[in-house]
């Protein structure tokens, strides 16, 4: 996690986040992801982006939000799709 925290770019931090939550296998490494968004979002938070960079930013939580969402899935009790 420290190592995200120690790019200046936010666009690549947050695909990192993305990466690191697409390979999460187990429910203790989503809530990791979970952790590093939330430092990202709280890093960037203030921060004055272009329109162009505050759209590209918008979509890409939207597909860690994604992401995240159909992998908490899986690690549900009641998924089907379980390994």
């Amino acid at each position: 996690m420290v190592a995200l925290m120690k790019s200046s770019n936010p666009l690549t931090d947050l695909e990192r986040i993305i990466q690191i939550t697409k390979s999460s296998e187990t429910i203790d490494h989503l809530k990791s992801s979970l952790k590093c968004f939330f430092l990202w979002d709280k890093k960037y938070l203030d921060s004055s982006f272009t329109k162009d960079l505050k759209s590209q930013i918008s979509n890409k939580k939207a597909v860690f939000w994604s992401i995240f969402k159909t992998k908490e899935s899986e690690f549900s009790p009641y998924s089907d799709r379980k390994k």
